[in-house]
């Protein structure tokens, strides 16, 4: 029963992984990297792409200031 809820977490995270690549725009490959490296570090990987992602947002902003 365990194994189940952590295959499920590593393929989730994979997924997201991938997603949030897509949405950075990163290149179908790169999209497949992230999605491995998601199903094999999870948590560190989702926090990279957040990280990455916030900065995305956070750039055009600093223009106004």
């Amino acid at each position: 029963m365990n194994s189940f809820w952590l295959v499920s977490f590593a393929l989730g995270s994979g997924i997201v992984c991938a997603k949030w690549a897509m949405d950075l725009g990163y290149s179908q490959v790169r999209q497949l990297i992230w999605g491995l490296i998601g199903t094999v570090a999870g948590p560190l990987a989702l926090l990279i792409l957040y990280c990455r992602q916030l900065r995305q947002v956070k750039g055009p902003a600093r223009a106004w200031f």
